[in-house]
């Protein structure tokens, strides 16, 4: 990640990195629309949500610490 970019543009570009790397471990190839327009819809409609939605943020954290809590 450059570090140039503000932090929101470096969250937004890992978690653009991330998701090419599941579609890769998923194997999802191709499609309706190439794998890059996807993965940018999709990394900045989640950025958006985890911006706008702090409760959201926090119960997901929670959860999943419960989750490793309990295995």
């Amino acid at each position: 990640v450059r570090a140039d970019l503000c932090p929101a543009e470096k969250a937004n570009t890992l978690l653009h990195e991330v998701l090419h790397a599941a579609c890769f471990v998923g194997g999802i190839q191709g499609g309706d629309k190439p794998e890059e327009d996807t993965v940018i819809v999709i990394a900045n409609q989640l950025c958006q949500i985890w911006r706008d939605n702090p409760e959201f943020v926090a119960f997901m954290s929670e959860a999943f610490n419960q989750q490793s809590d309990q295995a």
